[in-house]
């Protein structure tokens, strides 16, 4: 509270944290709906956009701020459960590469089917203005700290929804 007892107004990260709040469990529970009621909040860093498809775990690691050991450890349990494989990098076999089997397929199609209901929902209490602004904003900060233009997956897109599944 202000000295004049007015709550302080949230900042950004604030807003970004309480939005991902309301729409992460709606995703997680329609990825439970859809079949997929093993996968635990823990496996995200892995499975999220862009996916592992190709990915070696020091990549994976990487880009989810945990360490080559964490990261390991929910690859193991991934592939246990049938929605990975791990096999040898063609072009060094020290280095593993992380591989989605069908059952993988399946929930990420699910979670990208999720992601966009959740996408939809939100650009629902917005207008067309504010959805394209909403979206070019977001993009730009997501760009301008160095992430790639496209993300490292052919045919992804920032809003971890593929071409193929966005809807206007």
């Amino acid at each position: 509270m202000t000295a004049s007892s007015q709550p302080i107004p949230p900042r950004l990260p604030a807003l970004f944290r309480l939005l991902w709040q309301q729409t992460y469990p709606e995703i997680l529970r329609r990825v439970a709906d859809a079949g997929f009621s093993d996968i635990r909040p823990s496996h995200w860093p892995v499975i999220q956009w862009p996916g592992p498809e190709g990915a070696r775990p020091s990549t994976l690691a990487e880009r989810a701020k945990m360490s080559k050991q964490a990261i390991n450890h929910v690859l193991r349990d991934l592939e246990r459960l049938g929605y990975i494989t791990l096999r040898p990098d063609p072009s060094d076999n020290r280095a593993r590469l992380v591989h989605l089997t069908a059952r993988g397929r399946r929930l990420e199609r699910a979670m990208f089917e999720a992601a966009a209901d959740t996408e939809r929902a939100i650009e629902d209490k917005l207008t067309p203005g504010q959805r394209r602004n909403l979206k070019a904003t977001l993009t730009a900060l997501w760009r301008a700290d160095g992430s790639p233009r496209h993300g490292s997956r052919r045919g992804a897109s920032p809003s971890g929804v593929p071409p193929r599944v966005a809807k206007e």
